[in-house]
C-alpha cells in the first residue's frame, strides 16, 4: 500500500479527533441530562380544570353584505341559542341608501 503524504495523514488524524471529541461531548451532556432527570426532585404539580375543544366547533360568522360592527354582544366561550343576536352592525350604509333615495 502506498504511503500517503503527511498533510493527508494529518487531515485524517484531525478529523478523527474532531469526531471523537463530538461523540464525547454528546455522551457527557447526555449523561448529565439523564442524571438530572433522575435525581431532580419535583415538589409539586399544578392542577387545573379545563375543557379541550376541537377547533372544528368554532364557527365563522359573516355578514352577507359586509358592514361595520357597532358592538359585539357575546364573548368567546358563551353559549348561544339559535336566533340570538351576536353583533350589532352600524346602520351607516342603510342611512346612506335612504338619504340617496330621498
Amino acid at each position: 500500500m502506498p504511503k500517503l503524504p503527511t498533510h493527508i495523514e494529518n487531515a485524517e488524524t484531525s478529523s478523527k479527533k474532531v469526531i471523537l471529541a463530538g461523540i464525547a461531548i454528546i455522551i457527557i451532556f447526555g449523561s448529565i441530562f439523564v442524571a438530572w432527570g433522575t435525581l431532580a426532585s419535583l415538589h409539586g404539580a399544578v392542577q387545573a380544570q379545563g375543557t379541550v375543544m376541537v377547533d372544528s366547533r368554532r364557527k365563522t360568522v359573516q355578514h352577507l353584505e359586509g358592514g361595520i360592527i357597532n358592538s359585539i354582544l357575546v364573548k368567546e366561550g358563551d353559549r348561544v341559542t339559535a336566533g340570538q343576536p351576536l353583533i350589532i352592525l352600524a346602520d351607516l350604509q342603510a342611512k346612506a341608501s335612504v338619504e340617496l333615495l330621498s
